[in-house]
Parts: C-alpha cells; sequence; structure tokens
C-alpha cells in the first residue's frame, strides 16, 4: 500500500485472487504467521513464568524463605530476573501495605472493644456503688421506720392512698345527706313556735315538746330518729356512738299514756345523737370540747338538727372554769321533764 500524501510505500498488499492463484505466496504469508503465533505463545508463557516467580517469592518472602529455594528458580532465564525483582518489589509491597491496612483495622477495632469494656467496667462500679447506696438509705429507712412507724414507706403509701380516696368520700358523703335533706323534706318556717319542718310535721324541740299534743310528738320524734340513724348510716358511725332509740321505734302501739312519759327520754337521746352526728359531720368541730348544755340552749334540738341536715357550721361551745359539767341522757330528760310538767322517768 502507498501513502497518498508522501508517495512511501509503507506495506504491500495482495488481493484473494492473488493469493488464492500463488502458491508461494501463500506459503510465505502461512509461515510468517505461524513464526507470529509461536513468538505470542513464547511471550505468554513468559509473562505467566514471570507472574508466578513473582507470586510464589513474594509468599516465600513473607515466610521468610530464601530465593534459591523456589521451585521455577532454575528455569527462569536471565534477561527475565529485572522483570521479576521489579514485580516482586511491587507485590511485597501491595502485601505490606495490606498487611499494614489489616494490622490497622484490628488496631481500630481492638481499641474501640477496650474502650466498650472500659466504659461496661465503669457503668458497673456506678451500679455497684449505687446498690450499697441504696442498700444502706434501705437499712436506715428499715431502722427509721422500726423507731417511728409513720416515717416508713409502707405507712406514706397507705396514707397516699386515702388521700386520694377521701375527696371521693368526702363527695359521696356530702351527696348522702343533700339526698336525705330532700327526702326528709327538712325546711324552715316562719313561725315562731315552730322553727322548722321535717316530712310535712313540726320537728319537736325541748321548748315546744310540752306545747303539742302528744300524738304529733311523738310522730315527730319517730320521724326524727329515722333522719339520724340513717345519717348515721351515710357517716359510718357505729351504732355504739349513738344513744339507740330502739323503744322509740318500737313504741308505735304502746298507750299515749306510757308514750307521754317516754318523750323527755327519747327527745334526750336525739339530743344528744344529733350532736354527736353533728362532729362528725363536721359541723362541729370534733376536736374542740363542747358543752352539750349551753349548744342546747342557744340552738335548741330543733335548731342543732336543722344545722345538721343543711351543712351549717355552728361555733362550739367549750366547757369553762364557770361553766357546769357536761350534761347527761338523764339530766336533760329530767330538764325536758320540768318543762312538761310531768314526772322525771325513772
Amino acid at each position: 500500500m502507498i501513502c497518498t500524501v508522501c508517495n512511501n510505500e509503507s506495506a504491500r498488499f495482495w488481493c484473494a485472487s492473488c493469493v488464492k492463484t500463488s502458491p508461494a505466496l501463500a506459503m510465505r504469508l502461512r509461515l510468517q504467521l505461524l513464526a507470529a503465533q509461536e513468538q505470542n505463545r513464547r511471550l505468554a508463557q513468559d509473562i505467566e513464568s514471570i507472574l508466578n516467580a513473582s507470586l510464589e517469592s513474594g509468599n516465600v518472602a513473607d515466610t521468610h524463605t530464601d530465593k534459591e529455594n523456589l521451585p521455577h528458580a532454575a528455569e527462569l532465564s536471565t534477561k527475565h530476573t529485572a522483570m521479576q525483582e521489579v514485580l516482586r518489589a511491587r507485590m511485597t509491597k501491595v502485601n505490606d501495605y495490606k498487611h499494614k491496612k489489616e494490622a490497622a483495622r484490628i488496631k481500630i477495632r481492638t481499641k474501640n472493644v477496650s474502650d466498650t469494656v472500659d466504659a461496661k467496667r465503669r457503668e458497673v462500679a456506678q451500679l455497684k456503688l449505687e446498690l450499697q447506696q441504696l442498700l444502706h438509705l434501705n437499712k436506715a429507712n428499715a431502722r427509721a421506720a422500726a423507731a417511728n412507724p409513720r416515717d416508713g414507706p409502707e405507712y406514706k403509701h397507705a396514707q397516699w392512698q386515702v388521700d386520694q380516696i377521701q375527696p371521693v368520700l368526702s363527695r359521696q358523703r356530702t351527696q348522702r345527706i343533700e339526698q336525705l335533706y330532700k327526702w326528709f323534706l327538712i325546711g324552715k318556717t316562719t313561725s315562731a313556735n315552730i322553727r322548722y319542718v321535717i316530712a310535712f310535721q313540726p320537728m319537736v324541740s325541748i321548748r315546744i315538746a310540752g306545747q303539742l299534743p302528744t300524738s304529733i310528738v311523738h310522730n315527730s320524734l319517730y320521724t326524727m330518729r329515722q333522719y339520724l340513724d340513717l345519717l348515721a348510716v351515710a357517716l359510718g358511725v357505729p351504732p355504739e356512738s349513738l344513744h339507740g332509740g330502739s323503744d322509740l321505734k318500737q313504741s308505735l302501739l304502746l298507750p299515749v299514756s306510757q308514750i307521754k312519759t317516754q318523750i323527755p327520754v327519747w327527745l334526750a337521746q336525739i339530743a344528744l345523737d344529733t350532736v354527736t352526728l353533728c362532729q362528725h359531720s363536721g359541723t362541729l368541730p370534733r376536736d374542740t370540747p363542747t358543752d352539750t348544755g349551753q349548744l342546747l340552749t342557744t340552738h335548741d334540738v330543733d335548731g342543732v338538727l336543722y344545722a345538721l341536715a343543711s351543712g351549717q357550721k355552728l361555733a362550739p361551745t367549750g366547757p369553762t372554769t364557770a361553766s357546769p359539767p357536761p350534761l347527761s341522757l338523764q339530766d336533760i330528760a329530767a330538764f325536758i321533764a320540768d318543762l312538761q310538767g310531768t314526772s322525771p322517768p325513772p
């Protein structure tokens, strides 16, 4: 082929027809092709030998083995020694870099594990210290609770539960008192003598007990006793704290003469039970002593019972040095009998 610029012949070209029709030309080209293939095969073998020798040399160098002990050292030609040395040095450097990288990775991982172990040790030491402090605190609390049970955790927990339940119970108790107030139709009148009514009946007091008919007084006392009994249940007052009144509940069939003699006792029982329920409901202070005689003189039985039913607060009338001792059931019954002009009950 001739270059179109410089007109120099760079290579010869034969067409396919000439090659087929000229055996000498075909033979020469065939021999050149075989020679090129043989040269390529030898070069490939040399490259493979150099690579194998370099790899084996690098592996042997890693295990500190002498170069004279290589199995392929005698087969390698002298002209390839320089190539082998260069490739071996580079392979050794690559292996060194690989080993350094692996060593650095192991070092970093070891440091991380060591830091984790140190952190766990510090955490364990801190937990042991807190456990010792907690045990010491529990022992101190146990000793304090043994010395004073009110300072113990069980008492505090129980007190907390009571504080949580107390508002609910107070609200329920208030609702029950209001319902009883509505059921018994307790109210205030404008009359000077009969100031309060209960269930459409005049509420009997010490002042007017002898002025009303016996049947009206009896029915009123019976209704008042029913109200006090139901109110005691709503307030949670035990029956033994009251003066009873069971004979009043069973007095519907008694003759009028016997009822008239028992009215002072029943009214005295109602008066004392009303004062007791006032102290339980908060109408009167529970911890402050109350002079029952002075209280009944000021408000009378009907006034105290109305204050109890309506939730009003009464000022305590505590005994003084000049005041007589608190009145008993017999004293109040005798006082009521004197007002009615009847003989006091036995």
